[in-house]
């Protein structure tokens, strides 16, 4: 059976004990529908918050039989008018309707239920861009803000890793049972990137000062700048900076008793 069910995470709310999983979504569509009602309300103030103008009868313009009437907010000169003056003994008879329109508030109720809706999914709202200080932060900081986003990312890993680990040995043996290619079927290792990665001209600079300080061995250096290579990477880029810097001396026990420093050099 070359089929790998993969979860997306567990456990399933509404499946106790099950090896399904669920979808992000799962336990906040009804604020998603309050989130939908909020922005719903919103552009309603928008339409209503349009400016109207309310005018007596008399200020329309006939245009004639079974044609209505019209206003024409741009005209610059009526003619005389024969209408009774207003009550309140006002100087316009207009009536100017504007409603608020409520940003203040409709922002704050969409940012809450974003928020809640985020961390229902199980993610930190920094990861989407919000509540952020514009200051730059370091990879230490990221993850502490992020925390949570982390923790699923770290879940979601761990049941893709032996997936995508057995879907390589299960090719491998479909391409030596089916068109005898001669491999050897066998797992795969899989690395994955860490979720943050430090700013290259920040970490530049950390090992330049740790460098012109020497407080760090060139081995603890490359460890820094490529912490996903093993033993056998950072030691061959150890010995490929040393055989540039002019750092690899011959081994004393290796050379010639005859041998003398700068002798033969200019050969």
């Amino acid at each position: 059976m070359l089929t790998y069910y993969v979860p997306n995470i567990k456990p399933h709310r509404l499946l106790r004990g099950t090896s399904l999983g669920r979808s992000d979504y799962s336990g906040v569509e009804p604020l998603m529908d309050a989130l939908d009602e909020t922005y719903t309300s919103w552009m309603r103030d928008l339409r209503l918050g349009k400016g109207r103008i309310i005018v007596p009868e008399v200020y329309l313009a006939n245009t004639g039989r079974g044609r209505g009437s019209t206003w024409d907010p741009d005209r610059e000169v009526y003619s005389g008018l024969g209408m009774m003056p207003p009550a309140n003994g006002g100087p316009s008879m207009i009536t100017i309707s504007q409603f608020d329109i409520r940003v203040a508030e409709h922002k704050e109720t969409a940012r809450t239920l974003l928020a809640q809706i985020l961390r229902g999914a199980g993610y930190s709202v920094q990861s989407f861009g919000e509540a952020g200080d514009g200051q730059a932060a370091t990879a230490t900081e990221i993850h502490s803000r992020e925390r949570k986003s982390f923790v699923t990312r770290g879940k979601k890993l761990n049941y893709w890793t032996p997936a995508l680990a057995w879907l390589a040995e299960a090719l491998l043996s479909i391409d030596l049972a089916v068109f005898g290619t001669k491999v050897v079927a066998e797992k795969a290792t899989i690395e994955w990137p860490d979720g943050v990665m430090p700013d290259p001209e920040s970490l530049s600079r950390t090992l330049d000062m740790l460098n012109r300080a020497q407080s760090a061995s060139l081995d603890t250096r490359v460890r820094m700048l490529h912490p996903d290579w093993d033993d056998t990477q950072v030691k061959a880029e150890v010995r490929r900076l040393r055989d540039e810097l002019g750092l690899n001396l011959p081994d004393p026990a290796e050379l010639d008793e005859t041998y003398v420093p700068g002798d033969g050099d200019d050969d």
